[in-house]
């Protein structure tokens, strides 16, 4: 049943595949000033994105554009980028963490840092309807 596959898949195979890389990262090796850089790469298309959507001031308000800054900075690194960067790059350019296991640090900074602010702003803009 596809259903059920899908559940599985989404529920139990996804996680454990997201939770095993993770525990097995050797944090020591981390460029830290990549992961700083696309932090800040990500807030600067957040913010951006929300200063635009206020500054055309079409339907909405706070909560739409704080919406529309969530939709740009999510990507489904998981789903196409380990695949892809996986068989396209098969050996670290150098010693350490091989670019696929960097997704698994990158997806997490939308998650952990710029949606809980645009959840904020969204109740903001529910509060002032």
């Amino acid at each position: 049943n596809r259903s059920s596959d899908l559940r599985y898949a989404s529920l139990i195979a996804l996680p454990a595949s997201l939770f095993f890389n993770m525990a097995k990262l050797d944090f020591s090796a981390v460029n830290w000033s990549f992961l700083l850089a696309i932090l800040v790469t990500k807030a600067i298309v957040f913010v951006s994105v929300v200063a635009l959507c206020l500054a055309i001031k079409r339907k909405g308000g706070v909560d739409r554009a704080a919406l529309f800054a969530i939709f740009t900075t999510q990507s489904n690194d998981y789903a196409f980028g380990v695949p892809v960067v996986s068989s396209l790059f098969k050996s670290p350019a150098s010693p350490g963490l091989s670019y696929s296991d960097y997704l698994y640090l990158v997806a997490p900074v939308s998650l952990v840092f710029l949606n809980p602010i645009g959840f904020a702003l969204m109740e903001y803009g529910k509060n002032l309807k």
